[in-house]
Formats: C-alpha cells, structure tokens, sequence
C-alpha cells in the first residue's frame, strides 16, 4: 500500500500593527539598542494592542493559507491551533477559529500545546491524520500572543518576546519525492523549570495573587537564559541530525533552514553545523521577535514571499520551546 504524507499547500501570517522597537523598551527598562542587538537580535517586536486579539491573527492567518492553498472550507477536515496563549483557557483556540472562519460542518478542531515546539508537532500530528487515509486536508496554526506573559521589568526577557500567528494548509500525497519526508520530535522533560509560567494555572491559580500582590512575577515568562542555550544547541542539532538521517539525506543536500527564532547565536550555530550560509537561513527575528509556535510559519511566509524557497528545495525546520520540547521536520517543496 502506497504511503500517504503531508504536503504543504498554502501559507498565512498575521501580525498586530503595533511596534515595539528598542528604542522604546530603552524608556522602560534599563537597556540598550546595543545590548539587546548584540546578544539576541531582535531589533524590534510586534505587541497586541490592549484589547486586540490573538485568535483573530489566527482567523487571518488561516484564510491567507486557505486562499494560498485555493481551497475552500468544505475540503478541510481538521484544526489543529497550537499554541499555550489562546484568547481563553476554555474554550480551546481551535473551537474559535473554526467558527470565525464560517465553517458549516462541525471539523474536529483542537489546541495543541507544545510552546515555541508547537508548529512542527501540529505539522507532524497533521502528517499522522492525513497517513489514515480518512482526512483530505488539514488546516495547523501556529500562533502565540507572549506579550501578556512577558514581565517588562525584567530586562534579561522582556527584549525577546513578540506576538503573531502563522498557517498552513496540508494535504496528503502518495509522491515520496515531495512533502514531509522525515521528522523527529522529542520532549526534554527534565528540564522543564527553565522556561516556565507558574501562574494562572490549576497549581497555581489566580486568586493566589488577589491573596498576595507580590506573586505578581509568577504570572510572567521566567527564564534561565545560559542554562537553556546549553541545553537547546545541543538538543536541536541533534534532533536536525536524525531527522536529517531518517530522510535519508546528508547535511549536504539541505538547502535551506526555517529555525525558531529564539536567539541569532542559536539559530547561527545549527546553521554552522548545516554547513549553510547566512543567505540559505530564514531570520526574522529581529523585525518580529520571539514569537514562540508562529515563528517558524511567518518565516517560512517571509522566506516564499521573498523568493528564497523554490520548488525542490529540501528544507529543515527546527525548534524548541518550554518543557523543553524540540522539533525537527525535513521538508521537501512541491
């Protein structure tokens, strides 16, 4: 039996029309356009305005794909919206989105929370429902808003994060030379207090802080910077390595990368260790930021649109996000 996989059709991005630059964050904490530059990149980060929302830049972003893909709603069989910042904590992201989008049948539709990690786990959760046989065409957001999560004081992270949402339209194919070719996907559970948000969870609930104004630092983003890029380099170099393996390819035959876009140093070590230059990698962060399970898709958006990807490309995205989760998908264009 011939085996099905997934193939990109089509591609959105939504971004909030508010820029942080570093600049401004220069007025709100002690920091510097230098500092900020030199150490991550970003030189200036998207923000939702008071009120805005993230699941809109979902819906958004989702018909840009749909319209890309020349599809229409009747011909897609599931959502999946990974992210851990949806609008509420219920109902689910996905639900939202589905009827924001207008649709008539009732899809199965569902979060997946997999933090900076979560577009390459919905591409590949995608991948395993088209392989049935019983799915035709798959819609994955990526999206997160880490504004409201991110503590404007601390002068180690609030420079990093941003907000945004990016789609995909997958639908299965039985051409092995085109598609999802190989992926691997792992969970680092044992260094999950690295990267973490403590409250506005069933552990630690939000009357907790009504109770005690001081925990307020435990309903943002905290980070242990130094730890997590030891850990991640290696994590993600290995991971690209196996995916790399399991297409049966050489890093030789890569060529192009979609990394996270977490930090320059990071995503210019997995580059060295591909053996491409600068010019064969996608890097937005510093227009857009951090902007955890959407910046895999605005940049693969950003890289097509700018002609950088071509039919035949054999392409890597990788990632990693808090729990520590880490990905890695080897895609080739059609």
């Amino acid at each position: 039996m011939t085996k099905i996989h997934a193939k990109f059709d089509g591609l959105g991005k939504s971004l909030p029309a508010k820029i942080l630059t570093n600049a401004d964050l220069e007025k709100m904490v002690d920091t510097s356009d230098e500092w900020i530059t030199t150490r991550t990149g970003v030189k200036e980060r998207r923000i939702l305005s008071p009120g805005e929302s993230i699941n809109d830049h979902c819906v958004i972003a989702a018909k840009e794909a749909i319209d890309k893909a020349q599809c229409n709603l009747d011909e897609i069989d599931l959502i999946i919206n990974c992210t851990f910042t949806s609008d509420y904590v219920l109902p689910s992201g996905a639900c939202i989105i589905q009827d924001k989008l207008g649709f008539t049948r009732d899809v199965p539709a569902f979060d997946l929370a997999a933090a900076c990690s979560g577009f390459m786990y919905g591409v590949e959760t995608a991948n395993s429902f088209l392989a049935t046989g019983n799915y035709r065409k798959v819609l994955v957001v990526g999206a997160d808003a880490l504004s409201p999560f991110t503590n404007w004081k601390d002068r180690t992270s609030c420079v990093l994060f941003g907000d945004g949402a990016g789609a995909a339209v997958l639908s299965g194919t039985t051409n092995p030379d085109e598609g999802v070719l190989a992926s691997d996907l792992g969970a680092a559970g044992r260094h999950n207090k690295v990267l973490m948000i403590e409250g506005g969870s069933a552990a630690f609930h939000a009357t907790e802080l009504l109770k005690d104004p001081s925990l307020e630092s435990k309903f943002y983003i905290t980070m242990e910077g130094n730890a997590l890029f030891k850990i991640v380099t290696r994590l993600v170099a290995d991971s690209v390595k196996r995916a790399i393996e399991k297409a049966g390819l050489t890093p030789a035959d890569i060529d192009f990368l979609v990394p996270h876009q977490a930090n320059t140093r990071i995503i210019d070590f997995v580059a060295e260790k591909l053996g491409l230059p600068r010019e064969k990698c996608a890097v937005t962060i510093q227009k857009y930021g951090n902007n955890s399970a959407a910046s895999i898709p605005i940049a693969l958006c950003d890289s097509l649109e700018e002609g950088r990807i071509k039919k035949g490309d054999k392409i890597v995205m990788t990632g990693f996000g808090g729990g520590l989760t880490y990905a890695s998908l080897v895609v080739k264009w059609s």
